[in-house]
């Protein structure tokens, strides 16, 4: 009996080498990495959680009819639907009350049409 662990191809199934890593050919790798690889199947899945470059959390949701093409949803806008029970709209705004992006809970928040958050912000809300 043999002490090593037999690996196989991620594709194929075919045993590997101790020189191959994922996959047994060319052909194997190339339809592996052509693989779309989204939510949790992709390499650098963190559990449905960012902060994009502007400091807004995002979560993953891909079935939210307002999801962006990668499947994310704002988490400030999603909390505020949950709790009103509905979706709010591309025109609504969803306000930070005390101006902390990452604060996300719901009575930091207050959902407005787009032309009341002009007047808030101005009045600092």
């Amino acid at each position: 009996m043999s002490n090593e662990i037999s690996r196989q191809c991620v594709v194929c199934g075919k045993a590997l080498t101790k020189l191959q890593k994922k996959c047994c050919s060319h052909s194997c790798s190339a339809t592996y990495g052509n693989r779309k690889s989204t939510g949790e199947n992709a390499r650098n899945w963190k559990g449905g959680e960012s902060t994009n470059s502007e400091g807004y959390e995002r979560l993953y949701k891909p079935e939210h009819p307002y999801a962006c093409p990668a499947g994310y949803v704002y988490a400030h806008r999603y909390v505020i639907e949950e709790h009103i029970g509905r979706h709010i709209h591309p025109h609504e705004i969803v306000h930070h009350r005390n101006g902390d992006k990452a604060d996300n809970c719901i009575e930091n928040l207050i959902c407005l049409i787009a032309i009341a958050n002009i007047i808030s912000s101005q009045r600092n809300v």
